[in-house]
């Protein structure tokens, strides 16, 4: 028989509100969606739930409220298909309370990218510990995709302030970042149901590579389940050409375009929170 298609995935970014207010289902279906994705650790370094983590404690990034990891879990044990986007790296919290987790300056300062905000450093074990350990708690919280966004080095900014040597050094950003993709794939081992998710844009697609980042495609479909892809000006057809060019054939819901608003109900679309 001939298989059905496979249904778009229209995803809409929603409130840290709607994790525990009881209105995630209705903002969904009003998004035209038919999952939510919520920045469970904020560019900011922020995490919306209770980590039990010692480097969430010490960086002031720790969620509160008595009830808000059991009201988050009562949200997953919906029908709700839910994503918690986990910005890795870029994180104004952790590195200010604990500069040694940071990327500097040539001067030793914490460096800050075009945004004013803090980078953890991607060469750093403890920096990438921490967030594959934050990945491990969401899965334990039961999200059912985990969408790991600025999860390589930084490529906005003043880059040449970086302090260059062993702990920024371009020959080995691909290898760190693949790895680290490696490792949190892993860690959520014990959660076979949860899938992994990269943010990454159609010019490292295309290319199969960026030697900025550390993104790589190989790098990032050896381990992840889904891409969600910033398109800029390219479209999904030149992504999906260029990766069939590079011997990489995608399922038609691996490849999630970013946009800046909901869009129909034919096509995948994913907002962010």
């Amino acid at each position: 028989p001939t298989p059905e298609p496979t249904a778009p995935v229209r995803i809409a970014g929603l409130p840290a509100s709607a994790l525990t207010d009881g209105t995630a289902a209705q903002q969904v279906q009003a998004a035209g969606a038919s999952a939510a994705v919520f920045d469970l650790k904020g560019d900011d370094g922020v995490l919306q739930y209770v980590s039990s983590l010692t480097l969430a404690a010490q960086g002031g990034a720790n969620g509160s409220g008595e009830t808000r990891n059991a009201d988050i879990q009562a949200l997953n044990e919906g029908d709700l298909y839910t994503v918690a986007r986990v910005s890795c790296f870029r994180d104004n919290k952790v590195p200010y309370y604990v500069p040694t987790l940071g990327i500097k300056t040539n001067s030793n300062y914490n460096w800050r990218d075009g945004g004013d905000y803090r980078w953890l450093s991607p060469t750093n074990a403890d920096a990438r510990q921490y967030v594959t350990d934050i990945c491990v708690e969401l899965a334990r919280l039961g999200f059912d995709e985990i969408l790991l966004d600025n999860s390589a080095y930084p490529t906005d900014g003043h880059l040449e302030y970086i302090r260059k040597g062993d702990a920024y050094d371009a020959a080995q950003f691909e290898t760190v970042v693949t790895d680290f993709y490696a490792q949190v794939k892993s860690a959520l081992a014990a959660y076979p149901d949860v899938r992994l998710s990269i943010v990454t844009d159609s010019a490292t697609l295309l290319s199969g590579s960026n030697a900025v980042s550390g993104q790589s495609v190989a790098g990032m479909t050896a381990s992840a389940d889904r891409l969600w892809v910033e398109l800029g000006e390219s479209t999904l057809t030149d992504v999906q050409t260029a990766l069939a060019g590079q011997g990489v054939e995608l399922p038609a819901d691996a490849l999630v375009p970013i946009a800046d608003a909901a869009g129909d109900a034919s096509s995948s679309w994913a907002t962010l929170p």
